[in-house]
């Protein structure tokens, strides 16, 4: 039955949307807010939150694509 309600394609794709919000606002959120949300994190500084920001992004990538082919292929 293809018609039926997927739960874990619609995770996946719930995932990605989260993820990439995550990595948007790490890399923009002091656009965003209008403060350094990260400034007392030692670990996000420089360019080691656009790292981890894109990292963020390409994990929801992933998400979105195994998301998509459960929902091609009928899986559960």
């Amino acid at each position: 039955m293809r018609n039926k309600l997927n739960f874990r394609g619609m995770l996946d794709f719930f995932m990605a949307i989260l993820m990439s919000c995550f990595g948007l606002f790490i890399m923009f959120s002091k656009k965003v807010l209008g403060y350094d949300y990260f400034a007392d994190n030692l670990f996000l500084q420089g360019s080691i939150r656009w790292i981890v920001g894109v990292l963020f992004i390409f994990y929801a990538v992933f998400r979105a694509y195994r998301g998509f082919v459960i929902f091609k292929n009928g899986q559960s």
